[in-house]
């Protein structure tokens, strides 16, 4: 008994000088900037874009109520569901103390792979 647990010992120590090299010191930590991310840069939207552009009241005017209201720092996004389709529309202010406008849209079908924007939007659109 007392031979097996030597040989088990043995077999465990030869496996551990097998490893990487190391110095035994760790890594120093990873740091984390305390600053906020700037804002992002407010691009005009394309001429006759029904979405970019507007605010998160005309937004949900056209598309009625979203399935997903998320703030995060300055920037919100709003999410909205059906005919097959998920549309996610980011909205950040073009000026400090501006009213936020929708600045992109992701959209994807239901099982998750991009979706034409044109064709969901249209589609979701109150009638």
């Amino acid at each position: 008994m007392i031979a097996r647990a030597l040989l088990s010992l043995a077999i465990l120590a030869a496996l551990a000088g097998c490893g990487t090299q190391s110095s035994g010191k760790l890594p120093p930590p990873a740091t984390v900037s305390s600053r906020p991310a700037p804002p992002p840069v407010f691009r005009p939207p394309p001429p006759g874009d029904p979405v970019l552009g507007q605010s998160v009241a005309a937004v949900s005017s056209l598309l009625g109520s979203p399935r997903l209201d998320v703030r995060e720092g300055a920037g919100r996004k709003l999410q909205f569901t059906g005919a097959g389709c998920v549309v996610d529309i980011y909205f950040y202010a073009p000026r400090a103390q501006g009213e936020p406008v929708a600045t992109h849209i992701d959209a994807r079908g239901a099982d998750g792979r991009d979706a034409d924007r044109g064709y969901c939007l249209g589609a979701m659109a109150k009638r």
